[in-house]
């Protein structure tokens, strides 16, 4: 029987899903003005950083992305996000394809069952958005059909301890730790003392451009800077991948996963709006 059941499973993964549409809706809020949608269900995502990987965004569900940061609204998917506007390195009138493409659509009331790994918070918050059951499902698909994740969110700071620690990391930037009067590194390990994992972007773009102090100890930078390896085949930026409970095992078996860091990256006129604001 277990065998049959495993037979079963194998034969699901390699079963071929035709998406109704590139862009999908996932999931929708109309009081919240909020919809989650993925891209790259059909065509294969031309980013060299992330390989082929679904990219899952929040939107505001009213306007397109271009007219919500012209209206000032974008903070209603990007909440408190520092680098929103000027400095986000994710391209609006990309995104603007994305929202006028799921605007007549329905959410699938899933995940769509596409065999490609996924990044979480392509652009917009995830993270204490959707809901928290839902994302669990997602999860749990991704898992049993052996497809890796990654995962980012600004807001671990209103979270604070929180489950989401689980699947995705806590950004970090100089911007962010400026306006809050601190530095890059207290904010890091203000954040891992609540549990969650960093994602730290430094102020330079070259690896030769490091040195002793960039790195810390609990850290390593991403492999695509050191060895071109995609995220799509990486897969270290999915968070802890341990249920608050199970942490306490640590004390037995402590947790190494590394904090990871990042070289600066996006256009050139964001890097030096980034650099600048630094």
């Amino acid at each position: 029987m277990k065998l049959e059941k495993i037979k079963e499973k194998a034969a699901a993964r390699t079963v071929s899903y035709v998406a109704p549409a590139n862009s999908i809706m996932l999931w929708r809020d109309p009081e919240a003005d909020i919809r989650v949608v993925a891209s790259g269900c059909i065509s294969p995502s031309n980013n060299t950083k992330t390989g082929d990987m679904l990219q899952v965004a929040s939107l505001v569900d009213s306007v397109g992305p271009t007219e919500a940061i012209k209206k000032k609204i974008d903070n209603i998917v990007c909440f408190t996000c520092a680098l929103a506007r000027m400095v986000c390195y994710v391209n609006p009138v990309f995104l603007l394809a994305i929202w006028k493409a799921t605007n007549n659509q329905e959410p699938i009331g899933g995940f769509p069952r596409v065999l490609k790994h996924v990044r979480f918070g392509s652009y917009g918050e995830i993270a204490g958005v959707l809901p928290l059951n839902i994302m669990k499902e997602w999860i749990a698909y991704l898992q049993e059909n052996k497809l890796k994740w990654t995962g980012y969110t600004h807001r671990w700071m209103d979270l604070g301890v929180s489950p989401w620690s689980q699947w995705i990391m806590a950004s970090i930037d100089a911007i962010t730790a400026a306006k809050l009067n601190m530095t890059v590194i207290e904010l890091k390990e203000w954040a891992n003392s609540m549990d969650w994992p960093t994602y730290r972007v430094l102020d330079k773009e070259e690896v030769e451009d490091l040195v002793e102090g960039d790195i810390l100890p609990d850290e390593i930078l991403c492999p695509y800077f050191t060895h071109k390896v995609q995220c799509a085949d990486c897969g270290l930026c999915n968070g802890k991948r341990l249920p608050i409970w199970s942490r306490l095992l640590q004390i037995f078996k402590p947790n190494k996963r590394k904090n990871i860091v990042a070289l600066l990256g996006g256009a050139k006129n964001k890097r030096k709006a980034y650099t600048k604001a630094v």
